[in-house]
């Protein structure tokens, strides 16, 4: 019986032998035997024998054991053991661990577990994972997990995911970053989220991305990221988008961005004129 055994003896097994390992005697693996395995020996159990772990003993392994555990038997743990995984233990899984979860199992994590991901691991997830990411695990993620993020990463969010972004998350994305922002996201973006962007990040968005912020998010924008917005971004504006911002906004447009608006709306001089300040 492997309870039966010493943690000296268990950790001196041949791995043929704990590969052998039985999955009932392996259910049986006691807490105190679990906290003093070795790094060598989590890397030979099998994907079978780590799904029959107890919670009880899976939060017992040192973090190094966790670490080592491979990226198959990780993914083998059902839902249920990784909704009771302990942070101390989901923070230090490594990259391919996490990326061997299915996007089920991922969010099975949980939020508090998410939200200790390293960087790196969160920056590994493919985009199919984070567009499965739930909304409330998706508004934990930290400046530095999003950081590691890429392009098509970020906008692969779903619109309602991103919403719960901070201030502090949206403001602290890239140039590169932000223009993988889809114009659904845009759009889905609350005026304070909107009011975070920053000159850099409206410089390179282009004009499906301009159209898809609401009036109301135009009108958060200060002059100077008014005047970010490129001659070809401004070209996104809708004439009701016009109709619905203030004056100071309107009146912020460069020559060369109300001359990129007219061109492309052809706008009448009756329209022109119910444009105060344009």
């Amino acid at each position: 019986q492997l309870a039966a055994l010493s943690t000296t003896a268990l950790n001196s097994l041949a791995s043929d032998r704990v590969r052998s390992i039985t999955t009932s005697s392996i259910a049986g693996l006691t807490t105190l035997q679990a906290s003093k395995l070795t790094s060598d020996i989590a890397r030979q159990l099998t994907s079978v024998q780590v799904a029959r772990l107890t919670t009880s003993a899976i939060n017992s392994f040192s973090t190094d054991s966790i670490s080592k555990i491979t990226s198959d038997a990780i993914a083998a743990l059902s839902t249920a053991q990784l909704a009771a995984m302990a942070s101390t233990r989901a923070q230090v899984l490594a990259s391919d661990q996490v990326r061997a979860l299915t996007s089920q199992k991922l969010n099975a994590l949980g939020s508090i577990n998410i939200s200790v991901l390293s960087s790196d691991a969160v920056g590994a997830l493919g985009t199919d994972k984070i567009a499965a990411l739930t909304s409330s695990n998706a508004a934990v993620l930290t400046l530095s997990q999003i950081s590691a993020l890429g392009s098509d990463q970020i906008g692969a969010f779903s619109s309602a995911a991103i919403s719960t972004f901070g201030t502090d998350e949206i403001r602290g994305l890239t140039a590169t970053q932000a223009r993988g922002l889809t114009s659904a996201q845009l759009g889905a973006m609350s005026t304070s989220l909107i009011a975070a962007l920053t000159t850099e990040e409206l410089a390179v968005m282009t004009s499906d991305q301009i159209r898809g912020i609401t009036s109301a998010g135009l009108n958060t924008l200060t002059t100077d990221e008014v005047q970010s917005i490129t001659t070809a971004g401004v070209k996104g504006l809708t004439f009701a988008n016009l109709q619905a911002m203030s004056t100071d906004r309107l009146t912020a447009f460069t020559n060369a961005q109300t001359e990129s608006i007219q061109a492309v709306l052809a706008l009448s001089t009756d329209q022109l004129a119910t444009l105060t300040g344009f």
